[in-house]
């Protein structure tokens, strides 16, 4: 039986196979294949788009580059080569410790079970529940324990700081926040974190304190972010103690007006007593005037007649003795001598109608 070659099995040549007849087409289609695939990676590895408020912090085989931006189609090297970070520099951003902000609007804490187990379910809640439990609860300056609940807006101003200089730069701005946060706290009564004021500067609130400090903090660290507002959320006093703190409260209005009319009281009490030593003093010193001009006037007289006792003492130490006798007798009136066996008294010295002066001034011996 003679032998016929069969085509699809004889190897012999390109004229008689398959694979001779057809391997130069299968070859140029894979050829053509790959080179489209390569061109297919290549062209959507060179391009990424960025939105609106979005620029680009570019990595070349992991070291910065440059900064691209903002929003648009951009172009890259492909397969990796270059790294572009998305960093939306617009847009202010938000962060909140101690509860959530729903779809709907409506805020979800540690008191609010319904609302939250029907957003997250049961078993995310409890979780989130238990982290918020620690965040909120601070103790004060007057070591009480309250619950505080704060949100933070900060905006990105140096995409490259921010995208580079930290691995989770969120994560730092949320323990920082934290951190500055009990340090405000702890500085204050719990009358004061509840009513988030200061009583030594009214105008102050918890929130434009913890601000200033944030921002001091991210410079330093170096996070490209700038916190653009802190504002308190809600605070309270732990669950156990609330309803004891609401009687509190209930008996405050009237504590406030016995507080207000003690410090009337005070204050009329304090005038009163004010005044009255307000006069005492200035009684005390008109008496002090007094004695003074007296004691110096006495001093004068006595200068004075200490100079003429110097010039003729026998003289003066004669009308010193008659001036003093006339300061004894002048309320004497007259003095009569009663002898014993006589009928009439006898009239000593008229002491009575100028005998006495015209005596000392030397009329009448």
């Amino acid at each position: 039986m003679a032998y016929e070659p069969n085509d699809r099995l004889d190897p012999r040549g390109e004229e008689h196979g398959l694979l001779g007849r057809y391997g130069h087409k299968i070859l140029n289609w894979t050829l053509g294949f790959g080179a489209g695939i390569i061109l297919l990676s290549v062209g959507f590895s060179s391009f990424y788009t960025l939105g609106s408020g979005e620029v680009a912090v570019v990595k070349r085989l992991g070291h910065y580059t440059q900064t691209v931006g903002p929003g648009g189609l951009h172009m890259k090297a492909p397969w990796g080569i270059d790294r572009p970070i998305s960093v939306d520099v617009q847009k202010q951003q938000k962060l909140e410790f101690g509860y959530l902000t729903l779809d709907n609007g409506e805020f979800a804490d540690l008191f609010s079970d319904s609302e939250g187990i029907g957003h997250y379910g049961t078993s995310k809640w409890n979780h989130l529940k238990s982290e918020w439990t620690e965040t909120q609860k601070m103790f004060t300056g007057d070591l009480n324990l309250s619950y505080v609940q704060w949100a933070v807006h900060y905006r990105i101003v140096d995409p490259v700081a921010y995208a580079l200089n930290t691995e989770d730069p969120k994560h730092i701005i949320m323990n920082v926040s934290e951190s500055v946060m009990r340090g405000i706290v702890g500085d204050r009564s719990v009358d004061e974190v509840l009513t988030n004021t200061v009583k030594e500067k009214p105008a102050s609130t918890i929130g434009p304190e913890a601000k200033a400090w944030l921002n001091e903090k991210m410079l330093a660290l170096h996070t490209g972010v700038e916190i653009n507002e802190v504002y308190l959320q809600n605070t309270r006093v732990p669950p156990a103690v609330q309803p004891d703190f609401e009687l509190v409260n209930a008996a405050s209005p009237a504590a406030q007006k016995a507080i207000l009319d003690a410090e009337k009281d005070f204050n009329q009490k304090l005038n009163t007593a004010m005044g009255e030593a307000e006069k005492i003093k200035k009684e005390a010193e008109g008496y002090a005037f007094t004695v003074e001009n007296a004691a110096k006037g006495d001093a004068g007289r006595f200068m004075a007649v200490l100079a003429e006792y110097q010039k003729s003492p026998d003289i003066t130490a004669k009308r010193m003795l008659l001036e003093a006798l006339a300061t004894i007798f002048r309320n004497a009136g007259n003095v009569w001598i009663v002898s014993e066996g006589s009928a009439d008294p006898i009239k000593l010295l008229n002491l009575t109608n100028g005998g006495l002066e015209s005596v000392v001034g030397g009329g009448q011996k």
